[in-house]
């Protein structure tokens, strides 16, 4: 998963190349790159859903979940991580 920063400054390159007429303020800029955060976010969490539906359907089965918390933690923590970025630029 990229970091908010390096969407950041992914965004802000761009922007800094010229490659948009349209953001000629500073409010358009900002937007721009939250829309950047947002969109990499939510591509991450739809990339990701897979796992939670995993560990889900052995919670529905009974079955025991703790292997599987532990191998995809990692995915789970950068999913909360995910979710509050979108939350943090969206005013959310």
């Amino acid at each position: 998963m990229k970091t908010v920063q390096e969407i950041t400054d992914i965004a802000n390159a761009r922007i800094d190349a010229g490659l948009f007429d349209d953001l000629d303020t500073e409010q358009k800029k900002t937007d721009y790159v939250n829309d950047q955060i947002i969109s990499e976010m939510k591509s991450f969490l739809v990339s990701t859903d897979w796992i939670v539906v995993k560990i889900s359907e052995a919670l529905i089965k009974g079955q025991d979940t703790a292997a599987l918390l532990t191998k995809y933690d990692e995915d789970l923590t950068n999913r909360a991580s995910a979710r509050a970025a979108i939350n943090s630029v969206s005013g959310g």
